[in-house]
C-alpha cells in the first residue's frame, strides 16, 4: 500500500501508471501543514509507515511525517533544496527503534535505498566518539582485530585518562597492527566542540570518516558527529537515548553526500552467534573486555558498578560461585595468587586463569 500526499507529476502519473501492473494500492491524501499527521495517521490505521520518502520537504513537513515511522523503518530524504539549515531529528528513535535515516540529490529514489554497510569499511577510516567506556573499548578493539580492519582509527573522549585505559589495555594489539593501521586516541583539551571536530576531520585529510560510532549519549554529540562524516559515511548512533531525544541534523549534508544514520539497542540472536565464532575462531578474543569477576551474591552490586563507572571494562559474575566479593584483576596479585599468575598481557583475563579460579573457588 502505497500513501501520497503533496506528490506532483511525473512521479504520481507514474505511480497511477504502475499500481495495477506492480499490484500495489495507491491512496492519494491531499492535506495541509495543520491535519497532515493526524490524516496519515488515521490512512495507516494508526501502524505508521514502514517507508517515508520526502521529496524536496521543507522543515516542517520533516518534523510533521519522521514521527509516523514504524520500527525498523526507513525514512529517505530527496533532494532537499528547500533546507536552509538543520532540522530536528529524533535520535533516540534512531538508537531504539531501529529506523535508518538515508538521503539523496539524485532524482531516482532508488538512490537512497543503496544498501547501509552492516559492517565498518575494510581499509576506510573509523572514529568512535567517546570510546572510553566500557563498550567503546570493545567497539575499537572490534576494529583492531577486524578480518578487513579499517586503516586509520581515531577514538575520542572527554577526560584524557579515562581514554588513556584504551592504549593501556589494547598497547600490545595497537603495536601488532602499527604498520596496517594508524591509531589516535584524542581528546579536545579545553577546546569547543566545532574546533575539536575541525581537528578530527583534518586528521584524514579532509576526506572525513566512512564510519562514525557516536558511544556517548548526547544529542549535540551526535549533531556535532555528522561534520566528521566522509562521502557514503555510515554513522552509528550506539549510545542510549531516549526516544524523543532531538538533535539538529543539517539533511542536506545527509542528501548531499549520501549519508546513512543507523542505531543499535542489542543484538540479535544471530549476531550473538557470530561473536560466539569469532571468539571461538581467535578472530576476536572477549577477555580483554574483563576487569573484574565475582560471585552470585554480588550480582546487584555489580550492576550498581556498571551504572557508576566504577570499574574501565565488564564484571564477569559467575553464578556457580556464590560468595566471591566483586574484585578487580590486578586485586587477585593478593586475593588468589594462583589465579593473577595466570593472567595474560596487562593483567588480562584467560580461559587458563578462569580455569584457575573455578578449581579454587568450586567445592
Amino acid at each position: 500500500h502505497v500513501w501520497t500526499t503533496g506528490v506532483r507529476f511525473p512521479l504520481l502519473g507514474e505511480l497511477r501508471e504502475r499500481m495495477d501492473a506492480d499490484k500495489f494500492l495507491l491512496t492519494e491524501i491531499v492535506t495541509s501543514p495543520d491535519d497532515m499527521q493526524a490524516r496519515l495517521t488515521r490512512s495507516s490505521g494508526g501502524q505508521g509507515f514502514d517507508d517515508i520518502v520526502l521529496i524536496d520537504p521543507d522543515p516542517t513537513t520533516f518534523e510533521i511525517i519522521e514521527p509516523l515511522a514504524r520500527n525498523g523503518a526507513v525514512i529517505a530524504v530527496i533532494n532537499p533544496t528547500k533546507l536552509t539549515g538543520p532540522v530536528q531529528v529524533d535520535v533516540g528513535r534512531l538508537h531504539y527503534d531501529n529506523l535508518y535515516l538515508t538521503g539523496t540529490m539524485e532524482q531516482s529514489i532508488g538512490a537512497a535505498y543503496r544498501p547501509i554497510r552492516t559492517q565498518l569499511r575494510g581499509g576506510g577510516r573509523a572514529a568512535f566518539v567517546g570510546a572510553a567506556g566500557p563498550m567503546g573499548q570493545m567497539h575499537v578493539q572490534r576494529a583492531l582485530q577486524a578480518a578487513e580492519a579499517p586503516r586509520q582509527i581515531v577514538a575520542t573522549d572527554l577526560v584524557p585518562e579515562r581514554l588513556a585505559v584504551v592504549e593501556q589495555k589494547y598497547g600490545q594489539l595497537i603495536e601488532a597492527k602499527r604498520d596496517k593501521i594508524e591509531v589516535a586516541l584524542r581528546t579536545p583539551q579545553g577546546k569547543s566542540g566545532a574546533d575539536f571536530n575541525a581537528d578530527l576531520f583534518a586528521m584524514t585529510g579532509g576526506e572525513g570518516y566512512d564510519d562514525v560510532v557516536v558511544l556517548a549519549p548526547s544529542a549535540n554529540v551526535v549533531a556535532g558527529a555528522v561534520s566528521l562524516m566522509a562521502q557514503d559515511g555510515v554513522m552509528n548512533i550506539f549510545a542510549g537515548l531516549p526516544r524523543g531525544t532531538k538533535a539538529p541534523i543539517d539533511l542536506r549534508l545527509v542528501a548531499g553526500k549520501g549519508l546513512r544514520f543507523t542505531g543499535s539497542s542489542g543484538s540479535m540472536i544471530h549476531d550473538l552467534r557470530n561473536t560466539l565464532d569469532a571468539a571461538e575462531s581467535g578472530q576476536l578474543d572477549p577477555n580483554l573486555s574483563v576487569v573484574a569477576v565475582s560471585g552470585l551474591n554480588d550480582a546487584k552490586k555489580g550492576i550498581a558498578a556498571v551504572m557508576t563507572q566504577t570499574y574501565p571494562g565488564k564484571i564477569v559474575v559467575y553464578p556457580q560461585i556464590q560468595d566471591f566479593p566483586i574484585t578487580a584483576l590486578s586485586d587477585l596479585k593478593t586475593v588468589l595468587p594462583a589465579v593473577y599468575e595466570l593472567l595474560g598481557p596487562n593483567e588480562s583475563w584467560t580461559v587458563e586463569a578462569e580455569r584457575e579460579f573455578l578449581r579454587e573457588l568450586l567445592p
